[in-house]
């Protein structure tokens, strides 16, 4: 995986949401990206995923957020 990571909730009672912001140089051309939050406490698969192709060219942005009320992961 391109990115991996296990956050803890924030906030000061630990209710609250993970942020993270990582910027990753790839090149142009099809990639397959797939995002997945496991956001409870099972042990096996995740609560929410999804996966997109996409063509990057050469020095596009590309932000991948998760917001509850659209249904999981948004890609801008």
């Amino acid at each position: 995986p391109l990115f991996h990571a296990l956050l803890p909730p924030g906030g000061l009672q630990g209710d609250g949401p993970s942020r993270v912001h990582r910027g990753f140089a790839v090149p142009p051309g099809t990639h397959t990206i797939t995002a997945r939050l496991r956001d409870s406490d099972r042990v096996d698969g995740f609560d929410f995923e999804k996966e997109i192709t996409l063509d990057l060219v050469p020095r596009q942005n590309l932000v991948i957020d998760f917001k509850t009320d659209a249904g999981g992961f948004v890609v801008h």
